[in-house]
């Protein structure tokens, strides 16, 4: 370990660039700055002329994943304002996910938070007109952003939204500086305080019970939709009789960050040993995004394999996974939402934040792999070329999680 980078000298290991506070930008700024005022007013005028019901609003800005761990709580908030509206400001993917939600009246896109989002708001006078509008269109009679890891995006959008309350998880600020917490603290109605460790569903669940409720152990759970996911299954089903496959597992072989990324070898090496033993076929999964490595992964596979024919919505994937025999992923959103549906999983975690996610507290048909290193506890600033807690998990440790998991053998047929 003696040629590790250094690690980030603060937390979070990012301040505003200097092209964007600069002198030079000081007219940009202005200008992004009065887009933003102007919609606002817009947005102002608008509420004047459409009467609007009494509504929560529940903001999110962290990714599906985190999404999928929020369900229980954002279900019993909704449930504690019985005849208001509950509405769900997220990032596009947060959005889509929970498009079939009953109890989900509303739902804005705004932009994922983190480093990228920041920037997006502070720099795009797109996301600026739109948020101005958002925030003098829509009034609420609760704010909540009850993060675990507040940003400075979700921080300002709690502060700039115009509610009677407002609702703060304080957080740790492994995303925020101190200084942004303490100026959400100071404007927020409620500051609820959070579970120091533990696993996602526990810290939320520590949260309801300051507002007054118990959700105890209560299990994520997702809206599939069927739109598209049953042509699909059709598909892959068609296709793994003809080859004389028995089951059909989906992969998803990495995630939006590089450190979650798992050598497409070793996948080959899984997909031959199950294709060989049982006659288990991959199902390769993935976005529109997605493209370019799936075929470098279905070439590395080289066997027998599947894949999507066709870009779905996350119901419909949703809908789609919960058909699936099993299911292998990186730590992913499309892997909380597997285990949401008890499906039969192997996933392979990062020590970023060891058991803040997985594994699930409650029994499910899931084994979770890591290769433990001593820089575990990283948050995910990992400082190796590769995130060897992930890349050095062998492919034999895979295949024998799979074993231990897997039920009797059914012969694939169409639905």
């Amino acid at each position: 370990m003696d040629d590790l980078m250094p690690w980030p000298s603060s937390l979070p290991d990012y301040r505003w660039p200097l092209s964007a506070t600069s002198l030079g930008a000081g007219p940009r700024r202005l200008g992004l700055a009065a887009l933003f005022h102007i919609s606002h007013a817009w947005g102002r005028c608008v509420s004047l002329f459409f009467r609007q019901r009494p509504a929560v609003l529940m903001i999110r800005t962290d990714g599906l994943g985190d999404a999928v761990l929020a369900e229980p709580m954002m279900a019993n908030l909704a449930r504690r304002f019985p005849g208001r509206e509950f509405i769900l400001w997220g990032p596009a993917a947060t959005c889509d996910l929970m498009r079939e939600c009953p109890y989900v009246a509303r739902r804005m896109e705004i932009p994922r938070g983190y480093k990228q989002g920041n920037l997006e708001v502070f720099r795009s006078a797109r996301w600026r007109m739109r948020m101005g509008y958002l925030f003098g269109r829509w009034k609420f009679e609760v704010a909540a952003y009850l993060a675990q890891s507040p940003e400075p995006l979700g921080n300002w959008v709690l502060v700039s939204a115009r509610a009677r309350e407002r609702w703060y998880s304080s957080g740790n600020t492994e995303n925020q500086f101190a200084e942004q917490q303490a100026r959400t603290v100071k404007a927020a109605n409620k500051v609820l305080s959070p579970l120091p460790a533990g696993h996602e569903l526990a810290r939320n669940a520590h949260l309801a019970r300051q507002w007054g409720d118990d959700i105890g152990g209560r299990l994520p759970v997702v809206f599939p939709a069927t739109t598209g996911a049953a042509e699909q299954w059709n598909a892959w089903t068609g296709a793994a009789e003809k080859i004389g496959a028995s089951r059909i597992a989906g992969l998803v072989a990495s995630g939006m960050e590089a450190m979650k990324e798992y050598p497409h070898r070793h996948w080959a090496k899984v997909a031959a040993r199950l294709w060989k033993e049982e006659r288990t076929v991959l199902a390769l999964i993935g976005g529109p995004g997605d493209t370019a490595n799936l075929d470098r992964l279905g070439s590395a596979i080289g066997g027998p394999h599947l894949r999507m024919t066709a870009c779905m919505s996350i119901p419909s994937l949703a809908a789609l996974i919960g058909r699936l025999d099993g299911f292998f992923s990186v730590d992913t959103g499309l892997a909380h939402i597997a285990l949401a549906q008890n499906v039969r999983s192997v996933i392979l975690c990062g020590g970023g934040h060891p058991k803040r996610f997985l594994p699930w507290p409650a029994t499910r048909r899931a084994v979770v792999l890591n290769h433990s290193m001593p820089c575990e506890g990283c948050m995910n600033r990992c400082i190796l070329p590769t995130a060897e807690c992930v890349t050095r998990i062998e492919p034999e440790r895979i295949v024998e999680a799979w074993m231990s998991l897997s039920g009797e053998t059914r012969v694939v047929a169409a639905a």
